[in-house]
């Protein structure tokens, strides 16, 4: 990583600080193995004024979109490798001694980064590794949405499934 693009990593890492989101989104469904299906997802939301700001951080790491929110706007990296892509630039960032290790959020990341080694393509999740990813939901996500089920909700769906 060149200079300039470690220094736009230290500057995009202190919005990700204080507005970003690293967290896991859960979806009853049959189609999935114990009705359950559980995604990593990241985003940085910023007001009205900073949709410039977050095109370039897109731009700049080639990933994701940047898409309207009822709070100004979004970066949201969607695929599989986006993601994985980000936690390698932050790796390799915090690995050179980034101050991103002393915030609360490097913890979400931490926590993040783990399902995101459980959720490997191709891999067959097991009951026991649902039963893992709704813990690190749980432990990720500390402001849940009011429509979202718990943790023991959650569990109940996997042990209420017919099939593996």
């Amino acid at each position: 990583m060149t200079a300039l693009d470690n220094q736009s990593l230290a500057f995009t890492l202190g919005f990700i600080a204080g507005e970003g989101s690293f967290y896991l989104t859960t979806t009853v469904d049959d189609r999935y193995a114990y009705n359950l299906d559980i995604g990593p997802r990241f985003s940085l939301t910023m007001g009205v004024y900073e949709e410039d700001l977050l095109n370039q951080f897109r731009s700049r790491f080639a990933l994701g979109s940047v898409t309207s929110d009822s709070k100004g706007y979004r970066w949201v990296l969607s695929s599989r490798d986006e993601r994985h892509t980000l936690r390698e630039l932050i790796e390799e960032h915090v690995a050179s001694g980034s101050l991103f290790t002393t915030s609360k959020k490097h913890e979400a990341f931490e926590t993040w980064s783990e399902a995101l080694d459980i959720l490997e393509p191709g891999y067959s999740l097991s009951k026991s590794d649902l039963e893992e990813l709704v813990q690190l939901k749980d432990d990720i996500n500390y402001m849940s949405a009011p429509s979202s089920l718990s943790a023991d909700e959650l569990i109940a769906v996997i042990e209420d499934a017919d099939q593996p």
